[in-house]
């Protein structure tokens, strides 16, 4: 049987209800309804307007309620059981905004009392949860348009409010507006007859909204604009600018589809009346919101194949995951989004085939690896619960928490069968329906549902199929998807109930929910397919082509006539129906492959800039439409340095703000080599900031300036490195000259804690691999230089110590040399090696690494090889390479290679 593990680790990370990121009490009193009466002005940018809470005191004594709020405007006085009462407002924090406390008079502060609360207040222009676009950025040109987005903590900026997932209440809205204007919420439209909306002003419009199922403030939701629908079915409209309405009904006419599988798959049926589908203006921040009753999609969903919509399926799903069922906390937005994932590869898989479920997830388990690579694995963040304390929960988004929360859903699903698995799905939603969880609830619920559900005795009508024995062999369980995960009773089986019990009695619950980095359960293999597996076969034969095109050119040898007709004889009938995953499965294995560090080749030398443009002609990547396909395109070149793509990444980034495309896209132009992307990446932003959302606009600044705080500290690290040394001057060496004899392009200095990475080897158009000094002009074949990097010596005789850091590792070289500062030369010019000590004229002792070391000097010299013939400079330039933080791996490599050629040297003097 499986043993209790409730407590056994780690309890506040697991079921901790406590909300960093909210100033509201919820174990004193929580909003248990919410009214809102609106009116939006577009000429101020503002909506204004009443808030009334209604709030239950959950314990006697309660003297204050606290509210979040963020830049609001508190209009007059906060009205308490409808007589004035008073307030305070915190000091503004950059991320939490501001604390409202609201007193409560005395004889209201008893346990299970309501109390009414009413704020008259309005917003701001520059509120974070709503964007304001002008004629000019909608579709008509003609009108203004308002929508809100406030996930994760922004619901604060557009009403006060207990911005928590936590608390959870039902709402309703009265909303006024000009007469052109119509307006949605996420909540069901009022008809006229039910109405009870006081007559609007001339010229204006009211709309009722009510939301009776309890909802997290982050789902209050609205748009407002010039707008039209199409129906779908008696529960589905589709909704979106005039001009777009043709093509968004199109794309998203299977959403009532999508629905009736999700329906099945879950058991439940769809608990909030409508399922509305608004198409919103370019600049919406993400690829889809799943606000209740009223989806917020992005226009780059419109590939007119119907491609992409599976972001409606996922969207969908929320409505079970997420809105019905929701994290207690943002550190547990992994129960939001791994399951919504899960349920939303059923709900495809179910429409479209097996398949295409596998096919997701293989295509967004790269996403999830490189979201990782670039967190660090690591990064506390790359976990399944989050170690919030304070932080901007938009700093911490990335894949980690649905794709990783998918994988490891999809694991326990494979260790007690799928059947099995969609009996616990129901029922954990039926367990946790209108409240919300912790994942240590979630675990509790999974652990106790398998241990207490007893197994039926073996029957011919329950036992499940293929569990019978046949030649005394034991058959394995295969069982269909069924609705509700029913087959039924087959997977209560007596003994594939004690299987499950053994293998979830050996799960390691805090490597699951705790550790950082990829998951080690699952394997990108995991999820292989035959629409994968066509796609990969393809790219296997282009990274054939690849590697023969790029050694012809790193050769200044002719591309083999083989591999050119190998090119040629591809033409886009090779993609012609596939799904746009199995493209996107197709680049992404290119730009997996684009790395060619391990065989000292840099991206643009994998795949050069001519044969990116063949590739390109054989399946017009570059004229692709499809939002999906056209990132992971302009992701390759820009890896690759394929500067003719620069327009089109312009204007990609700037016709919509989707942030899963704009942000990996400035990041990648910012680090482009020799900084020719970094000031295009700037002033594109700085010239279009104001389209994209404030929460797009916040991101993309961050990572823009987090690549110049790099920079910045890369520069200060050289100028730390060399303030004691001669001024550094960038130094030139003919090729004629190199060509006879070693020129030294030489930097003098000298360190005192710290000396970085030196390089042992130099490649012609290739900068060397993290090192202090890059040589940034390419030679012609046979040619040579060297760069003279500043060392330290020890007092010891036989140890040359270089340090990273004052509390760092040290990396050891062993060697022969005299007790004072050398200049050590390094040659790998020819087949032999060889090393040379030279002590310096005055005979001063070296001072030990962590007090005022005397200085001294190394040269690598190293051959150049072959450029192409259309780069034959007359000189080649030295100049100090910017870094971006520590790396131990060169300086420990290099480290082992002088050992190497000092022991050598050493020896021969013997």
């Amino acid at each position: 049987s499986i043993q209790s593990v409730r407590m056994s680790f780690s309890e506040k990370d697991l079921y901790g209800r406590s909300d960093a990121s909210s100033y509201a009490r919820p174990l004193d009193a929580v909003s248990n309804h919410i009214d809102l009466v609106w009116e939006i002005d577009f000429s101020t940018q503002t909506i204004s307007g009443t808030c009334e809470h209604l709030v239950k005191l959950l314990r006697a004594g309660v003297s204050e309620v606290c509210f979040d709020t963020s830049n609001l405007v508190i209009n007059g006085d906060v009205i308490v059981n409808g007589q004035i009462g008073s307030y305070s407002l915190s000091d503004h924090d950059p991320v939490l905004g501001r604390c409202l406390s609201v007193t409560l008079p005395i004889e209201s502060q008893y346990e299970g009392n309501s109390v009414s609360i009413l704020f008259h207040y309005s917003t701001v222009p520059d509120a974070s949860a709503i964007q304001w676009l002008k004629p000019s950025n909608t579709k008509s040109k003609k009108h203004p348009f308002v929508f809100t987005q406030s996930q994760a903590i922004h619901a604060r900026t557009l009403l006060p409010c207990m911005d928590t997932p936590g608390v959870k209440a039902p709402y309703t809205a009265k909303v006024t507006a000009p007469n052109w204007c119509t307006v949605l919420m996420s909540a069901v439209a009022v008809t006229s007859s039910e109405s009870k909306a006081t007559p609007a002003p001339p010229g204006k419009t009211v709309f009722e909204w009510t939301q009776t199922v309890p909802t997290s403030a982050y789902l209050i939701a609205l748009a407002a604009g010039e707008l039209e629908a199409r129906e779908v079915s008696a529960r589905v409209r589709i909704w979106a600018e005039p001009s777009v309405i043709h093509l968004a009904h199109h794309e998203f006419s299977e959403t009532e589809e999508f629905l009736s599988a999700a329906e099945k798959i879950t058991g439940m049926p769809y608990a909030w009346g409508r399922y509305d589908v608004l198409c919103l203006p370019p600049s919406f921040p993400y690829g889809g919101m799943e606000n209740p009753c009223l989806t917020f999609a992005t226009p780059t969903l419109l590939a007119g194949d119907r491609s992409l919509a599976d972001v409606i399926a996922h969207e969908i799903a929320h409505s079970w995951t997420g809105n019905l069922v929701t994290n207690h906390t943002w550190d547990h937005f992994w129960l939001n989004e791994g399951w919504t994932v899960w349920l939303e590869r059923k709900i495809a898989s179910a429409v479209k085939g097996p398949d295409h479920g596998k096919l997701s997830a293989q295509v967004n388990w790269k996403h999830l690896q490189d979201d990782v690579d670039r967190m660090g694995a690591s990064n506390p963040f790359t976990r399944l619960v989050w170690p919030l304390n304070g932080q901007d929960p938009d700093e911490a988004f990335s894949s980690v928490p649905y794709e990783k929360g998918f994988n490891l859903l999809h694991y326990l699903e494979s260790l007690v069968g799928e059947a099995a698995f969609l009996a616990f799905v129901n029922h954990y939603l039926l367990t946790f329906k209108t409240r919300t969880v912790t994942t240590g609830e979630f675990r509790d619920c999974f652990v106790e549902f398998f241990r207490e559900t007893k197994p039926l005795p073996t029957t011919p009508t329950n036992k499940a199929k293929g569990s019978s024995t046949k030649k005394g062999k034991k058959q394995p369980v295969k069982s269909p998807v069924k609705a509700g995960g029913s087959e039924g009773e087959s997977w209560r089986d007596e003994e594939a109930h004690e299987a499950r019990l053994m293998a979830l009695s050996a799960l390691d619950w805090p490597q699951l929910f705790l550790s950082t980095g990829m998951p080690s359960y699952v394997t990108a293999d995991t999820f292989a397919n035959k629409l994968s597996i066509t796609a990969l076969d393809l790219s296997e034969k282009w990274l054939a082509y690849a590697q023969s095109y790029s050694d012809a050119l790193l050769e200044d040898k002719p591309v083999p006539s083989q591999t050119l007709a190998g090119i040629y004889k591809h033409k886009e009938q090779d993609v012609r129906g596939w799904s746009s995953q199995q493209t996107c499965i197709f680049l992404e294995d290119l730009i997996a492959n684009s790395d060619g560090s391990d065989d000292g080749l840099r991206p643009d030398q994998v795949f050069p800039s001519e044969f990116l443009s063949i590739l390109d002609s054989r399946y017009a990547f570059s004229k692709s439409t499809n939002a999906e396909i056209a990132f992971r395109w302009q992701s390759l070149c820009l890896r690759c340095a394929f500067l003719p793509v620069l327009q089109q990444v312009t204007d990609f980034i700037t016709s919509q703000g989707r942030m899963k495309f704009v942000r990996p896209l400035y990041r990648l132009l910012r680090a482009l080599p020799a900084g020719s992307g970094a000031q295009l990446a700037v002033d594109t932003f700085e010239a279009h900031k104001d389209f994209y959302h404030p929460i797009a606009r916040k991101m993309i600044a961050a990572d823009l300036q987090r690549a110049a705080d790099r920079e910045a500290d890369t520069e200060r690290l050289v100028a730390a490195e060399l303030e004691d040394g001669e001024e550094m001057e960038p130094a030139a060496v003919e090729p004629e000259a190199a060509a006879e004899a070693s020129e030294e392009v030489s930097f003098g200095g000298t360190l005192a804690d710290i000396v970085v990475d030196i390089p042992v080897s130099v490649d012609s158009e290739q900068p060397l691999q993290d090192p202090l000094w890059e040589v940034v002009t390419p030679l012609p074949a046979a040619e040579t230089a060297s760069v003279a990097i500043p060392i330290q010596s020890q007092p010891q005789p036989e140890i040359q110590t270089a340090l990273v850091g004052p509390d760092s590792p040290e990396a050891a070289v062993a060697a022969d040399v005299p007790n004072e500062a050398t200049t050590v030369t390094l040659s790998s010019a020819t087949t032999s090696s060889a090393a040379s000590v030279d002590p310096p004229a005055s005979p001063a002792n070296a001072v030990p690494a962590r007090e005022s070391p005397a200085p001294a000097t190394i040269t690598a010299t190293a051959p150049i090889s072959a450029a192409p013939p259309t780069a034959r400079p007359s000189q080649v330039v030295a100049v100090p390479k910017k870094r971006t933080g520590w790396n131990l791996v060169p300086l420990l490599t290099f480290g082992a290679s002088v050992a190497f050629l000092l022991l050598a040297h050493s020896r021969r003097g013997k």
